[in-house]
């Protein structure tokens, strides 16, 4: 089966989504960026919930590795995933070596970007945290 762009983005906020709710559910934050900020999380370490992961915490972002992947995000000001981009989607699809053989290069992911963002599929996510950051607004 030939996965897509689409089953990348996916697959990827679904990564990010699952870090972060094991990460709340560990450390009982609601609020994962604020708790780091409040010095009640440690920059890196490790959480335990359906699985272990490891974490980093960085500027407003966070990366998380575990047996599968590693996925990286920026916190969007709800303290979840912010969105999307060519390089982020690139280093998670790297981490699963290949799973994502059709998805050849950033560059790649760059221009599949581009065209989804003139078919209307993904949009700017908005200016904070990352102004180049997508999201997934329609879904076939």
């Amino acid at each position: 089966m030939k996965l897509t762009i689409i089953d990348l983005i996916h697959d990827y906020m679904r990564a990010a989504e699952d870090g972060i709710r094991e990460m709340k559910r560990s450390f009982g934050a609601t609020n994962l960026l604020r708790a780091r900020r409040e010095n009640l999380l440690p920059t890196q370490g490790t959480a335990q919930g359906k699985a272990t992961l490891k974490f980093s915490f960085h500027g407003v972002g966070c990366a998380v590795t575990t047996e599968h992947y590693v996925v990286d995000f920026d916190f969007d000001e709800n303290g979840e995933c912010a969105g999307f981009d060519a390089w982020r989607l690139w280093q998670f699809a790297k981490s699963r070596t290949g799973y994502y053989g059709s998805i050849e290069s950033q560059d790649a992911i760059t221009s599949s970007l581009e065209d989804l963002k003139k078919s209307g599929r993904v949009g700017k996510a908005g200016k904070l945290p990352n102004p180049e950051m997508y999201r997934l607004i329609s879904d076939p």
